[in-house]
């Protein structure tokens, strides 16, 4: 089996993407998906859309707001699991034989479900003095699963590419090649990028219900992810209806299966500060900045065509830059207490972030708007909304809603939330057509994700 020139050269380039880039999917770990779970460590600023910085308190403000961890006394402790449902659907569009648009024609359907633990501990050794704070959890999650079975769109012998025609048995033996297998197409991408945080915060002052609060941190970054890109020929057996023999039994396409693997490591820092100004009893400002993170990435590929390899070694060095959040809390004075938190977050992609792979980014921002009622009888009923921007343009936002509950037994407390996302946009087809022969789309494929995402987090306080 052979494999053509123009194929050759498409493996080429996909070679070289994965030797040169970041392993590929819709969401980079700096992305700050809707209510994100990993965002703030805990479970009630997940159901308040990630508004974690702003109404974040002791343990759960380790990551996000350091200075929300002054104001308690003892020791916190949190352990935390999320599970995740991931569903997209890819489709391309359809045009009349006037090139004008019908519809979008829907190829493939993938689900994936993932689940992941984070844990977090505090300590103040007195209500007014210092408090300090650990947590480890994953900033991106890498796991992503995409295969898309390729079918023949050709129904007779004599549409397929000019190579293979003659090989191929006669209509005589096949009246009809439509929906034929040709070939599967996958990738599977797992690993991550996990970040262990160290946190103090300080309560500068606390006077007649006007108090001043400061945060400092370091945030520590180590990233393993493992990237599998292949293409396989099915073969198809043929059987002669008249005389019973096996007319075919290989794949329609005669060409090389091939398959592209990527290794990437590593590490990271970064730098916390944040500062909360408490407004009487009914309101506080938090503003808080974590520093710009350049990750020094080791890259090994290994592509595969047929029976001959290429190893490739390579490095780096994308910078995902500063993250400032602006937060107002509120409590109004109603018969039920509400706590109510209006948070931004913001990223400059534009002037201080960059990417290997040379992609054009935006500025990134978000709005995030989360409630919290108590009920009578002390149950707390959560929920919030949220838009954002992502660095990859206003054509790829997203959109949340969050909500949840939490109920306490002694020193303990277990909060619960749910979350879901959705975004559409244009992006590439992850694999070209031409690898099966037809031609190359030159329109980009309709994306839409939709996240469903459940966390549960278990505090003790002692």
């Amino acid at each position: 089996m052979v494999m053509r020139t123009k194929e050759q050269k498409l493996f080429a380039a996909a070679l070289a993407l994965g030797a040169l880039a970041l392993p590929a999917q819709a969401i980079l770990f700096s992305d700050v998906e809707m209510g994100g779970a990993f965002d703030d460590a805990g479970a009630r600023e997940a159901a308040m859309a990630g508004t974690g910085a702003t109404v974040g308190r002791g343990v759960a403000a380790i990551s996000s707001n350091p200075a929300g961890l002054a104001g308690f006394k003892g020791f916190q402790f949190q352990i935390l699991g999320m599970l995740q449902t991931d569903d997209e659907r890819r489709s391309y569009p359809v045009h009349d034989s006037f090139s004008g648009y019908l519809t979008d024609n829907i190829y493939a359907l993938n689900t994936d479900r993932h689940a992941y633990p984070a844990l977090a501990a505090a300590w103040a050794p007195a209500e007014r003095g210092p408090a300090f704070g650990f947590s480890w959890r994953p900033a991106y999650v890498a796991d992503y699963s995409y295969r898309e079975e390729v079918l023949s769109p050709w129904r007779f012998s004599s549409f397929f590419p000019e190579e293979v025609r003659s090989t191929l048995p006669g209509q005589d033996v096949v009246p009809d090649y439509t929906d034929m297998p040709l070939g599967m197409n996958e990738f599977i991408q797992d690993g991550g990028v996990d970040v262990l945080t160290f946190s103090a915060g300080f309560q500068l002052f606390d006077f007649e219900n006007w108090g001043l609060a400061l945060g400092a941190g370091y945030q520590y970054f180590d990233g393993d992810i493992s990237s599998r890109r292949s293409t396989q020929y099915e073969p198809v057996t043929v059987v002669n209806q008249i005389t019973g023999e096996i007319a075919w039994d290989a794949p329609l396409l005669p060409y090389d299966d091939q398959s592209l693997v990527v290794e990437t490591s590593g590490t990271a820092d970064a730098f916390l500060g944040s500062i909360r100004l408490q407004l009487l009893d009914h309101a506080e400002l938090v503003y808080s900045y974590r520093s710009s993170v350049e990750m020094d990435y080791s890259i090994h590929s290994v592509a595969t065509v047929g029976d001959s390899t290429a190893v490739s070694n390579g490095s780096s060095s994308p910078t995902y830059p500063p993250l400032h959040r602006f937060g107002l809390l509120l409590r109004p004075m109603n018969r039920v207490r509400t706590t109510l938190g209006v948070q931004i977050d913001y990223e400059p992609w534009e002037d201080d972030g960059e990417l290997a792979s040379g992609v054009p980014v935006d500025n990134a921002t978000t709005y995030r708007v989360g409630v919290e009622h108590i009920l009578p009888g002390g149950t707390p009923f959560r929920f919030g909304f949220t838009y954002g921007t992502p660095y990859l343009g206003a054509d790829h936002n997203r959109v949340g809603f969050t909500g949840g509950t939490g109920f306490g037994f002694g020193p303990a407390r277990i909060d619960l939330s749910g979350m879901v996302t959705y975004a559409a946009y244009r992006s590439g087809d992850l694999f070209d057509d031409a690898l099966f022969g037809a031609d190359s789309r030159t329109e980009n494929d309709r994306v839409e994700e939709r996240v469903f995402r459940v966390v549960a987090a278990l505090n003790w306080n002692f």
